[in-house]
């Protein structure tokens, strides 16, 4: 882990559907570009949300960055865009590889279009799971509970399966 203090504290979520651990594994190397010391959770298996599309496995990276957010933004759209996007005929999207940005640092709000921290945190298990069992005291930011507190009160954790 970076010591510098202009270091960026972030959480993001990884999920891929097509080829996953391909994928979610060339999306790891992507990220170590950005921080060679990166940390990520057990994946987990997943039900598509909103859609009907293959399973996705998904994990929780925490990396440690010089970007400011929107550069932040714009590079891990730049890794989907060169990982590739494959569209269903629902409109919906499988994916090789999805970057949501959690959080970054301790802010909250809106800020170029991204809510922070990411409101599924709170209600995807193939989010909240993986985050409670890697950093079980971490306290998302606008939040007084821990990761574990708020999984230990989740009412649909049989919607992922640890891998």
């Amino acid at each position: 882990m970076n010591s510098n203090s202009d270091q960026h504290f972030v959480l993001l979520g990884l999920g891929s559907n097509i080829e996953p651990e391909l994928n979610i594994e060339r999306g790891l190397q992507a990220l170590r570009q950005l921080d060679a010391n990166i940390q990520f959770s057990q994946s987990v298996k997943s039900k598509a949300v909103g859609f009907n599309g293959a399973d996705f496995i998904n994990a929780i990276v925490v990396i440690h960055t010089q970007l400011d957010l929107l550069e932040l933004k714009t590079q891990m759209k730049t890794i989907e865009k060169d990982m590739g996007i494959v569209s269903n005929p629902s409109g919906c999207f499988n994916k090789k590889l999805d970057i949501d940005i959690i959080t970054y640092q301790n802010w909250t709000g809106t800020y170029f279009n991204l809510t922070l921290p990411r409101p599924e945190v709170f209600y995807n298990a193939h989010v909240l799971g993986p985050l409670a069992k890697f950093k079980p005291e971490y306290i998302l930011p606008s939040q007084t509970k821990s990761a574990k507190a708020l999984w230990s009160n989740y009412p649909h954790k049989n919607r992922i399966e640890f891998i």
